[in-house]
């Protein structure tokens, strides 16, 4: 079993006495491990790969004489990548700001990358976080962004 790199949030989910959820972000890849051309001549391929690498593992957690060991027969057991269609709900799903050319409805979400960290919220629910929005998405969208966080709040 293996995921993604620069892990700097981690979040463990109970479930049962003897069961848990762990929750770890992969932020971003280093090239020079990632291929075995240490990143040169990247490919379409190898973009893929580091897309794949990308975004958040769950691994479901079961404890065995007192010790917690990857369950790698859990269901629970996922990765979230830069492929992952998710659905938006809430007050700011289907807002015109959202709404792109892919996605007349404004409520699909592809993907996650470059998440800086990650935390329970007390709904017990995971939060996923990026700190670096300009440094991803261009200055209009991110205008555009700013527009949305008030939709949402």
């Amino acid at each position: 079993m293996q995921f993604g790199d620069n892990n700097d949030g981690m979040t463990f989910f109970l479930i049962e006495d003897d069961r848990a959820v762990l929750v770890v972000n992969n932020e971003y890849t280093n090239n020079e491990y990632l291929y075995t051309h240490q990143g040169k001549n990247i490919s379409a391929d190898d973009v893929r790969k580091a897309q794949a690498a990308h975004g958040v593992s769950v691994i479901e957690l079961k404890k065995n004489f007192g010790q917690w060991q990857v369950n790698l027969d859990g269901r629970l057991n996922r990765r979230v990548t830069a492929f992952t269609e998710m659905e938006m709900t809430g007050v700011a799903a289907g807002h015109d700001l959202l709404k792109t050319a892919a996605d007349k409805s404004g409520s699909k979400i592809l993907g996650t990358f470059n998440n800086c960290a990650n935390g329970q919220t007390p709904w017990v629910h995971i939060l996923l976080v990026k700190r670096t929005l300009t440094a991803t998405l261009p200055i209009p969208l991110v205008q555009n962004f700013q527009k949305v966080t008030h939709v949402m709040v």
